[in-house]
């Protein structure tokens, strides 16, 4: 069983010092805040840094540390990536959160995973879903007739 690394890694200090090689090498993981109707839903997201392919294992009504290590989870059971995963060493970039890194390492033990918190390498990669699931959720929003809409 490989032993996970945890890295924590100021985003003033370096801001992209990774690049990506191959597919499911690098994952960027971030909870992205949509508004409601009953209030905001987080929507969890997964990026592959090399292939820019999304993974969305949920959405929640709040993002807690159990709920972002429920997803790790769900993440690690995703069709995608269990096809696709060869065993090869990973990275996992969550933005903040460096305090959950160790909860992390012992679910990503057997899947040869490094954990590391890098704020600005995750916005390098969320940052253009973001904008995209916005744009979709506002062309969406136009297209909804105004009498099915909730004041």
């Amino acid at each position: 069983m490989a032993q996970n690394k945890i890295t924590v890694i100021n985003s003033e200090e370096i801001i992209t010092p990774f690049t990506a090689t191959r597919a499911l090498e690098h994952i960027c993981f971030y909870p992205i805040e949509f508004p409601a109707y009953d209030g905001d839903v987080y929507t969890y997201v997964w990026v592959d840094a090399y292939s820019r392919f999304l993974f969305i294992t949920g959405s929640e009504t709040k993002v807690t540390d159990d709920l972002i290590l429920k997803h790790l989870k769900l993440f690690l059971q995703e069709p995608d990536f269990t096809k696709n995963f060869k065993g090869l060493p990973w990275n996992l970039f969550v933005h903040k959160r460096e305090y959950l890194l160790p909860n992390m390492a012992g679910i990503l033990n057997e899947f040869n995973a490094t954990s590391l918190a890098h704020e600005m390498y995750v916005a390098k990669f969320v940052m253009p879903v973001i904008e995209f699931l916005y744009r979709q959720l506002e062309e969406t929003a136009r297209k909804e007739p105004k009498a099915k809409r909730k004041s």
